[in-house]
């Protein structure tokens, strides 16, 4: 079961009778919505990236549509009331920008906030604690996460604190040797991805995979967890 991780930290608010420390859940990456997307491929291999992606915007047309007529929004997962903020003056008084304001109230809904109450797992762990920085790699050849390759193909590799001044190095080295074959293209590259292709004439095998990232004042390397099989 994944568990949360959370750390103490000095409450700047105690009082004399009050507690001296707080938690902070230790956040391990922030995820956008490719990611989730990402993350429920690999609980559902019959669907494809476009198929969940239509799903969600679709669900997003259809909540902004009766948000804006009006109507509250009950989910499994969410709530949403619309409500207008600003005082008006008289009971023939009407909507003005200048004094109004459109809200959305929004909260988790009930089932899930208990669900999560219910079933959340802690772990205390120590602020310097190091997250991994390597997520995951996803194969555009079969259009799915994983740990397999074709030579030539185009993989994109995502993570955190991966920003690079200069494009940065994706190395790969087989199992049992000592070179290090660098990515045949970086294609294009951000804080949480980077997109390169393998060496057409790459072996089949198993290889280590790792990143220098220049920053500033350093060179990060980065090392994959697990070995690469290039088939």
């Amino acid at each position: 079961m994944t568990k949360m991780n959370y750390y103490l930290r000095k409450n700047p608010l105690a009082t004399e009778n009050g507690s001296p420390y707080m938690a902070r859940v230790a956040r391990k990456e922030t995820l956008w919505q490719e990611d989730i997307i990402n993350r429920m491929m690999k609980k559902n291999t019959t669907v494809t990236y476009q198929d969940i992606l239509v799903v969600l915007n679709l669900m997003k047309e259809t909540v902004k549509e009766e948000s804006l007529s009006g109507n509250p929004i009950i989910m499994d997962l969410f709530k949403i009331q619309p409500g207008i903020r600003g005082g008006f003056n008289s009971a023939d008084d009407e909507f003005d920008r200048d004094r109004h304001k459109v809200i959305l109230n929004m909260n988790p809904s009930k089932e899930f906030r208990e669900d999560i109450l219910q079933s959340s797992e802690l772990t205390k762990i120590g602020v310097k604690e190091e997250l991994k920085q390597i997520e995951y790699l996803f194969d555009y050849d079969s259009w799915s996460i994983g740990e397999s390759f074709p030579a030539g193909g185009i993989v994109e590799l995502k993570g955190r604190n991966l920003l690079s001044l200069e494009p940065p190095e994706v190395l790969l080295q087989k199992e049992g040797s000592d070179e290090s074959i660098p990515a045949a293209k970086i294609f294009n590259h951000s804080e949480r991805s980077i997109l390169f292709s393998l060496p057409a004439d790459l072996e089949r095998g198993k290889y280590k995979l790792t990143v220098n990232v220049i920053k500033a004042k350093a060179r990060n390397t980065l090392e994959y967890e697990n070995l690469i099989s290039v088939i």
